[in-house]
């Protein structure tokens, strides 16, 4: 059993890294489990429990960072709450229409622009107003951007932590 734990544990990682910078799943508790995973198969020698708690911290900070930097931004820049939920349905829907013409790389793409014509279409019917409804857009893409390096940071330092642990200082 352990003898599948390890590379489990590495795709887990690797996978978690990619989707820290792909919003399609959240990419620092795919990280947190595969760093679990390989804590489970070394017997909690090199990495305990206590570690575990912290990095499930950081992941659930990336998360919740993640939503709040995103929802933020928007707002500040002129999005409703009304737009912050068009850019999640947005975002499917765009996803879901590139997926089968452009597998993977047309799910992200389409879910990004996606996202930006839910938060344009949302704040355009809400205020009547193309300047306004743009503006509200490209916040929500600015904030996007920043999310995404707060998310990928977090999940770096998870993964550093995490090496220096368990690989360097056994």
């Amino acid at each position: 059993m352990t003898d599948l734990l390890y590379p489990t544990a590495w795709v887990l990682i690797l996978i978690g890294l990619l989707f820290a910078v792909v919003p399609i799943l959240p990419g620092s508790l795919l990280v947190w489990a595969g760093i679990v995973a390989w804590a489970s198969a070394d017997g909690y020698h090199a990495i305990g429990w206590p570690l575990l708690a912290v990095l499930g911290v950081i992941a659930l900070i990336a998360v919740g960072g993640d939503i709040y930097v995103t929802t933020v931004i928007t707002r500040k820049s002129g999005g409703s709450w009304k737009a912050v939920v068009g850019a999640m349905i947005g975002g499917l829907a765009g996803g879901a229409l590139l997926s089968a013409p452009l597998p993977f790389i047309g799910t992200i793409i389409g879910g990004i622009l996606g996202s930006v014509a839910g938060v344009i279409v949302v704040e355009f019917f809400i205020q009547r107003e193309w300047q306004k409804a743009l503006k509200a857009g490209g916040g929500f893409l600015v904030g996007y951007f920043a999310s995404t390096v707060l998310r990928l940071s977090l999940c770096l330092v998870m993964i550093a932590i995490f090496a220096l642990k368990a690989l360097v200082f056994k």
